[in-house]
């Protein structure tokens, strides 16, 4: 990222882009962030429990979007918003290879929590699955 360029994000854009940079699946709208469909809802759930944790004043005009109410964050936060880290989790494929629909299609594969995962890590998970390319960890 450039330096220039992270200077002269707002506090909406610095959130989305260290969320983004964590793993999860962003866009944003005329100041609001939207976690996207590629996301879990349990990694909608860990975003909002985060973002209050770290006392970022948000507001969610809906369950998958937000508004940062600061118009300055500073770049600790986004650091400790991209160096969350992830914990240990059961493995499952539940039968995801016998379902014929999964295996012909191959789009769109397990979907795994991103703040579950290590940071490093999460968003080629996320990308790998979301190719088709069944990976539940890295």
């Amino acid at each position: 990222m450039n330096l220039m360029k992270l200077e002269m994000m707002n506090g909406t854009e610095r959130v989305a882009e260290a969320l983004q940079i964590r793993g999860l699946f962003v866009d944003v709208k005329k100041d609001v962030i939207v976690l996207t469909e590629e996301n879990t809802t349990k990694d909608i759930e860990k975003v909002r429990e985060l973002l209050y944790q770290l006392n970022i004043p948000t507001f969610w005009p809906a369950y998958n979007k937000c508004q940062v109410v600061v118009n300055r964050l500073p770049k600790a936060l986004m650091k400790r918003i991209m160096n969350v880290p992830g914990r240990e989790f059961p493995v499952h494929m539940e039968g995801y290879h016998f379902r014929w629909r999964s295996f012909a299609q191959r789009r769109f594969g397990i979907k795994v929590n991103a703040l579950d995962l290590d940071p490093q890590v999460a968003m080629l998970v996320k990308t790998l699955n979301l190719a088709g390319i069944t990976t539940l960890a890295g």
